[in-house]
Parts: C-alpha cells; sequence; structure tokens
C-alpha cells in the first residue's frame, strides 16, 4: 500500500510536477494509483477558483513562469490522464 507521505495534499508549486507524478502513479497502477487518483480528485477542484472572470480555472504559483492558461490545462490532464494514456501493464489496475 502507498504510504500516506506520498499521497497529495495539496497541488504542488507547479502542475507540471503534479501531471508528471500522475502519469508515474497511473503507470504504476494498483492501490498505489487508487490513493493517488482519490486525492487528486479531491485536491484538484478544491484548487479550482471560485467566482469571478477566471472561474473554473486554476491560479498560477507566482515562482514559475506558469501563465493560467497553462496552469488550468495540465491540472486538467492531471484530471484526465487515464482518458489520454494507456496503461502500459494493464494488469496493474
Amino acid at each position: 500500500m502507498i504510504k500516506n507521505k506520498y499521497v497529495p495534499k495539496r497541488i504542488r508549486s507547479t502542475c507540471t510536477s503534479d501531471i508528471t507524478r500522475t502519469l508515474l502513479m497511473f503507470q504504476k497502477g494498483g492501490e498505489h494509483w487508487k490513493a493517488w487518483n482519490e486525492s487528486m480528485k479531491k485536491i484538484l477542484p478544491d484548487a479550482q477558483v471560485k467566482g469571478g472572470d477566471d472561474d473554473g480555472s486554476w491560479a498560477p504559483d507566482s515562482n514559475t513562469a506558469e501563465c493560467r492558461v497553462m496552469s488550468t490545462a495540465l491540472c486538467t490532464l492531471c484530471l484526465e490522464v487515464y482518458y489520454r494514456y494507456a496503461q502500459l501493464n494493464p494488469e496493474n489496475k
């Protein structure tokens, strides 16, 4: 079982690292993927901007070169990883 310290509890400073980790966990599969995915399905929607002109987007980290469009696209990809990629070892679902 994946240790709780590896399951995300918040979005990291950049969604670039989150999409990489999400794809890695998806390919690993099994309990690791289930725990990771359940956490991401909770924290990503909670981190979305609610209200105003930027409603539904994810705010970029001010310490990176990411813009709002890039941040939103990468966070969305984290939620869509199983629609966009095939698992290399499907037995590990």
